[in-house]
């Protein structure tokens, strides 16, 4: 027999706690020829149901409906249900205002069937003539012939005597009351409906008899049948004006809502109106409907969809360990997983902590377990079927998963504000508008840190050209000199020409006259230059053409020795076509041969003009004896001239780069001066607007820019050689201390100013070329990019009524960190807590984390090792996986080393110590008490939470 049908816990499954069969003692509409073809026809109908998981057979006072389909499953049918629950539809003597009788139901756990009409229906009596009946079958058959004077048959007589049956509130109270094993092993419903509901017993006053009636009623009950929305969120304390407060007080506890289809036919069968299914999260069992009654907000829906479903690949379906090692250190035994919440429990050193190490090591790749046993490998396989190994170092794994281990809270806010930082950063980015101006933020930075490596090397490149231009301007001379020097020259040549014995007329003359030479010479030139193309175009092209042209002329002439005239006719009319076409060709030529005639004419009348100078310029050169003096004085101021030109063209280019330096320094410091705003403005966003993360008033985030001085020696003073830089001097004055050491800038906005200030002119200005000293191969642009990193991160804290959380108590801080782990909403994937309870004591786990978790279990599946009763119990586990290790605390195992057991917090049999191994001896729920702390405690408490309490029945 295996120790659980159910290792998976508490699971969604439909439940029809509603249904009548073919001998229902009212309204009965199933079909069939005979009684044995109804049922077989019933039967048949519900070995067709696949996704119900537990029936309630429904009868009027009696169970032999119950019976009889019971039987029939124990024959070997209906494998597709699980459970089959009596449900023993009462009638009370309270009358509505429509004269109806009140129906009460009472659902039975199957084990104490065989004591029902002992403890039960012999105790149920109703007085008739004065005459007292039980609700037995004798009784109630005899009470049929007494209303109808024993004219009718024993089968009608019972259904007269069912339908006359009736009792008061306050006998079934007793009745409940006088047994302990009927009391735990009942659950009591009332419908909710207007005909022979509780609502028909209506009243405007809240004193009057019917509603007083009415709260008795609902307040002796555990679960309310009902599909109506409303009726679900009225009894769960959800409606405005009728807080669970008020719930409690007027009806005893929050009330769970079920819903049935009410079948009195075959098409009835699990088919409620509108499809309002009943969900019940537990395991099908009758423990498991009695957890409804504890948490009836969160194990029963009536809807159509089945409730709180995660994507296959976002859950781990079941793990398992592959022991090849031959010592029987583990089975092989699939351990399943909830899709929620598992808690895994046991002593100390029992495989708790190994079995979660092993699920995070198996998925992570880059991590391995802390105890790594050779020849065991392990095994986990998703809700998709995608199955993870251990020891596969060449499988693909990229799905995610969260571990948090033992005290890791404690090491995050020690040892690694990096991890916080994130954690928050991720709990902030949950919110859709969060992410648009974070976005807005990492790309406004990616972007000015761009501009400013643009920037830099830009500039770089300026101060190379500039100091290029320096030092060619160094290398041209002394301006004001050569501008002396041709002032010098120019009245050198004027006394020179005045020596020479000409006139201002005639010197004038002569200087005509070389202008002329000059010109002439220059149209000379060009009218050459025109005659050679010309000449090169006639070579190229005029040849070929009008050999062409003339061997086309000579084929025409032969071709005309034919004496067809009409040959003859077309001949001439292609030749004339011919010669119409390429007339154009032929006078271009000839048009290029008359232009070169022209040209050639026009050279010898300019070449006649230059002997006609050159003539009129022989008798004054004569006069000039100095001229090849002043000739070569002119070649002199020619080359001063243009050494000064130089001289000025440098002049503006280092006047233009020293402006394009100056403009691209304060572009750069504007932009880092921005980069640093984006910090500042997104810091400034998150605290007015997103400081209540936990929608928690006394909880707050508090958001800070920070300087990374760390990085900042890396990328920037670590590429100086210190011991021959006098670093701090080159930054520190009598007004300004920037550093209080080499490795201590004291950082504010306003000291970053200047020192981004001050290290752009040490680093570009070539005064302090012999102060810097660099590491190896780095250099001036190496440090400037160093200085103008972005050494900013956003840093996160958390106060509670004015407390930095590095001040609150361990367990303060593992509280929130916690949370902040729990409320990632986008992170789908599981995550594992190795005992978060470290650090926390039971009153705050109970009033602040518990809900916490139970409310984040819905959104992601939690495997979450621990010793805290609290955190199994009072978040509604919904498997429990208890681990042990044989010879632990003198306790041994059934085979293995390190045996596991689940199921959910339902599972429970008392101990037995004749079964062999530990685990094996009770149930989970035995477990529980027995290995946590204040394990019945827990159960005690919750089961009161809501008002339940089986002795105030």
């Amino acid at each position: 027999m295996s120790y659980n049908y159910y290792p998976q816990g508490s699971t969604w499954n439909r439940w029809d706690l509603h249904i009548h069969a073919p001998g229902t003692k009212k309204n009965n509409q199933f079909i069939g020829s005979s009684q044995d073809e109804k049922w077989q026809l019933f039967f048949d109908k519900l070995s067709t149901l696949r996704d119900i998981r537990v029936i309630g057979i429904t009868d009027y006072f009696c169970i032999d409906d119950y019976l009889k389909v019971a039987k029939y499953k124990e024959e070997g049918n209906l494998d597709n249900i699980d459970l089959i629950l009596p449900n023993v539809e009462l009638r009370l003597s309270h009358t509505t205002y429509k004269g109806k009788k009140i129906n009460l139901h009472a659902i039975f756990s199957p084990e104490i069937v065989p004591e029902l009409e002992n403890i039960f229906f012999s105790n149920l009596t109703f007085s008739y003539q004065d005459e007292i009946y039980k609700c037995t079958k004798p009784d109630l058959i005899k009470l049929g012939k007494q209303v109808n004077n024993e004219t009718v048959d024993d089968i009608s007589a019972l259904k007269i005597g069912i339908n006359q049956f009736e009792i008061s509130l306050d006998s079934l109270k007793k009745i409940l009351r006088s047994s302990k094993t009927l009391r735990s092993n009942t659950i009591i419903a009332v419908a909710s409906g207007n005909n022979d509901g509780v609502s028909a017993l209506r009243d405007s006053d809240d004193t009057s008899a019917f509603t007083l009636i009415k709260k008795e009623i609902i307040r002796f009950s555990d679960i309310i049948f009902s599909g109506s929305p409303k009726d679900h969120e009225f009894f769960l304390g959800h409606k405005p004006g009728h807080t669970s407060d008020k719930i409690i007080k007027d009806y005893g506890k929050l009330k769970p809502c079920a819903h049935g289809s009410d079948a009195h036919s075959l098409e009835e069968i699990c088919m409620p109106d509108e499809n309002r299914y009943c969900w019940i999260k537990s395991e099908p069992t009758f423990e498991g409907l009695k957890q409804v009654i504890h948490e009836p907000a969160d194990r029963i829906r009536v809807q159509e969809e089945k409730p709180e479903e995660k994507h296959k690949s976002e859950i781990i379906s079941k793990v398992r360990f592959k022991d090849c090692s031959g010592k029987y250190i583990f089975s092989e035994e699939d351990i399943s997983l909830n899709h929620n919440l598992n808690t895994i429990i046991g002593g100390k050193s029992t495989g708790k902590s190994l079995l979660i190490d092993y699920i995070n090591s198996t998925i992570s790749p880059d991590t391995a377990p802390s105890y790594d046993f050779k020849d065991v490998d392990f095994e986990v396989e998703w809700g998709d079927g995608e199955v993870y190994r251990l020891k596969d170092t060449k499988q693909v794994k990229n799905r995610n998963i969260t571990f948090i281990p033992q005290l890791y809270v404690e090491k995050i806010l020690r040892e690694n504000k990096d991890e916080f930082n994130e954690i928050v950063l991720k709990t902030l980015k949950e919110k859709n508008e969060f992410i648009q101006i974070y976005n807005t933020h990492i790309t406004e930075k990616r972007q000015k840190t761009v501009d400013i490596d643009k920037d830099i090397a830009e500039l770089m490149n300026e101060y190379k050209s500039l100091s290029e231009d320096k030092e060619e301007l160094n290398g041209l001379g002394d301006k004001e000199a050569k501008s002396n020097e041709v002032t010098a020259i120019l009245e050198s040549i004027q006394n020179l020409r005045k020596n020479s014995g000409l006139t201002v007329q005639e010197l004038q003359s002569f200087e005509d006259l070389k202008n002329q030479e000059l010109s002439l010479k220059k149209e000379l030139h060009e009218k050459k230059e025109i005659t050679t193309g010309i000449e090169e175009l006639l070579d190229r092209y005029a040849n070929e053409i009008l050999m062409i042209l003339d061997s086309f002329n000579k084929n025409v002439s032969a071709l005309k020795n034919r004496t067809n005239p009409l040959y003859h006719e077309y001949i001439d009319r292609v030749d004339n076509n011919l010669k119409i076409n390429t007339a154009p060709y032929v006078y271009t030529i000839e048009d290029m041969f008359e232009d070169k005639n022209l040209i050639l004419d026009n050279i010898n009348i300019i070449n006649n003009d230059i002997v006609e100078n050159m003539s009129k310029q022989e008798p004054l050169a004569g006069k000039i004896s100095s001229q090849a003096q002043i000739n070569d004085l002119e070649s002199e101021i020619k080359r001063f001239k243009s050494e000064i030109d130089h001289i000025n063209y440098k002049e503006k280019q280092i006047k233009y780069h020293l402006e394009k330096v100056s403009n691209k320094k304060s572009n750069i410091l504007d932009t880092y001066k921005l980069l640093r705003k984006s910090y500042s403005d997104i810091v400034e966003k998150i605290n007015t607007s997103y400081g209540n993360i936990f929608d928690d008033g006394g909880i707050k985030l508090i958001a800070s820019y920070t300087f990374n001085h760390q990085s900042f020696w890396d990328k920037f003073i670590n590429l100086f050689n210190l011991k021959s830089t006098s670093f701090i001097s080159l930054f520190n004055n009598d007004e300004e201390n920037l550093f209080s050491e080499v490795d201590k800038f004291n950082y504010s906005d306003s000291n970053h100013d200047k020192l981004l200030e001050k290290g752009f002119d040490i680093l570009t200005n070539t005064n302090h070329k012999k102060e810097l000293k660099f590491k190896g191969t780095f250099a001036n642009i190496d440090a400037l990019k160093g200085l103008l990193q972005d050494y900013f991160e956003i840093n996160f804290t958390i106060e509670q009524e004015g407390d930095d959380i590095s001040k609150m108590s361990p367990g303060k801080k593992g509280l929130i960190l916690l949370k902040l782990f729990l409320s990632l909403k986008n992170e789908k994937s599981p995550i594992l807590i190795d005992q978060p309870e470290d650090n926390l004591d039971n009153r705050t786990i109970y009033n602040e984390l518990k809900d916490y978790i139970k409310k984040k279990k819905i959104q992601r599946q939690i495997i979450m090792v621990t010793h805290n009763a609290n955190l199994a119990v009072s978040t509604d586990a919904e498997l429990v996986i208890v681990a042990s290790q044989s010879g632990q605390d003198n306790k041994e195992n059934k085979k293995y080393k390190f045996e596991y057991i689940s199921g959910g917090l339902e599972h429970n049999f008392p101990k037995d110590t004749r079964e062999i191994g530990i685990l094996y001896q009770m149930g989970v729920r035995e477990h529980v008490c027995e290995i946590l702390e204040g394990g019945q405690e827990a159960f005690e408490k919750r089961e009161a939470k809501y008002g339940f309490n089986y002795k105030n029945r």
